[in-house]
């Protein structure tokens, strides 16, 4: 794969992604770990989601948009409402993924995930089996060789945050230390998405230079028909320079599994470089997941 003329980048076997362009100009070595998993939520109890008053030590309260505010109940009642996901305890699903390395590599895929905080993806391709497995922050990728390589704490936490958004967004709504504002209607693609902008904002004396509350940062970009997320970007990093690293998961093809829309096609992109991508063919929940099922 060559590099494309600008700010794109491109994923070798070696787990680097060697970089060109203004933007990216060196190798960013952890981008093959940013691998897609879907997950699903446990996210609390069925209930209207309400602001609180939240417990902050510096008295201020970070915005939350009236409109944004609204947009983001709609995508919720759209997913399958707050009931039905809070029911899911845990899934597993099956189909198809391809890696966009030096050349495109394919094989079958299974996902599962429990609660919040527990994933795994296994993909058998044609060298061998790649596992990736994320535990309530800690994470580890065996790949075809049977190497293990640690996920480092962001990186995991990414990993189940950003793929199934819904669990984000009912964390968001109830967690008032959230900045939730409006970014208006803009064009992704061609076509017209509401921009919800949420930010974790921490207090000066966690985060004293304001770079946890930068990470935090998500533009949840939502359909203003269907009013489900189409995608979700955030900042991955930064390359040698300085210069930001974007990351966007792509949800599309959503089905209807126990009451929930669910996103049977997720692509993830660096700086619109598609690096994987996910076709799901089936999709089962409450399959009775233990933690043995998220270790090595």
């Amino acid at each position: 794969m060559n590099p494309a003329p600008c700010a794109v980048v491109c994923l070798n076997r070696g787990s680097k992604i060697l970089c060109s362009g203004p933007f990216v100009k060196a190798v960013y070595s952890s981008m093959k770990a940013l691998t897609l998993l879907l997950v699903l939520p446990l996210a609390g109890q069925p209930s209207a989601i309400q602001q609180t008053t939240p417990i902050q030590s510096d008295n201020s309260q970070p915005a939350r948009d009236t409109q944004a505010l609204a947009i983001l109940n709609q995508t919720i009642s759209a997913a399958g409402g707050v009931a039905s996901l809070s029911a899911i305890q845990d899934f597993s699903g099956s189909g198809t993924i391809t890696y966009y390395w030096d050349s495109a590599v394919s094989g079958s895929a299974t996902v599962q995930g429990r609660g919040p905080g527990q994933f795994r993806i296994d993909a058998t391709l044609q060298d061998g089996l790649r596992t990736v497995i994320v535990s309530n922050g800690t994470g580890s990728i065996t790949e075809t060789d049977g190497s293990v390589r640690s996920l480092p704490f962001q990186v995991a936490v990414n990993l189940g945050s950003m793929t199934f958004p819904y669990t984000t967004l009912i964390a968001a709504l109830r967690d008032t230390s959230v900045q939730i504002t409006y970014g208006g209607l803009v064009d992704r693609g061609g076509s017209q998405f509401h921009d919800i902008k949420v930010q974790k904002i921490y207090s000066p004396s966690v985060d004293p230079t304001g770079s946890q509350s930068a990470l935090s940062a998500r533009d949840f970009f939502v359909d203003p028909n269907t009013f489900l997320v189409a995608s979700v970007l955030n900042i991955a990093g930064q390359d040698a320079d300085g210069n930001n690293i974007s990351r966007e998961v792509v949800f599309a093809n959503y089905q209807t599994v126990g009451g929930v829309a669910v996103p049977f096609q997720i692509t993830e992109r660096i700086h619109d470089q598609s690096m994987v991508n996910v076709q799901l063919t089936q999709m089962t929940f409450n399959t009775g997941l233990t933690d043995s099922n998220f270790t090595k």
